[in-house]
């Protein structure tokens, strides 16, 4: 799921976004996006956030596709990508 709000520069939102992304199930067995990060990197969320103070709850995200391998690793793997300076609501995801 990849939610955006950047403005017509893509640069990140100033004012609050507000926008939910809540009670989804979200699966990847495989690693499949091998170009999304600079080819041959890929880059795989179950949620990819860009927004201001939006809310990601009780959604439940698994898969071989999502799980991080650890930082800078080819490829970027994660359950959540939110930038914490945009101060995304994250609760009971699972």
């Amino acid at each position: 799921m990849y939610v955006f709000n950047g403005d017509a520069s893509c640069n990140a939102p100033t004012t609050r976004t507000n926008a939910v992304i809540k009670l989804n199930t979200i699966s990847n067995a495989a690693v499949s996006n091998v170009s999304g990060n600079g080819s041959p990197c890929g880059y795989q969320a179950g949620v990819a956030d860009f927004g201001f103070k939006d809310q990601i709850v009780n959604n439940t995200i698994s898969g071989v596709g999502y799980t991080p391998a650890g930082a800078n690793v080819c490829p970027f793997l994660a359950f959540i990508d939110a930038d914490a300076s945009h101060h995304p609501g994250l609760s009971s995801n699972k």
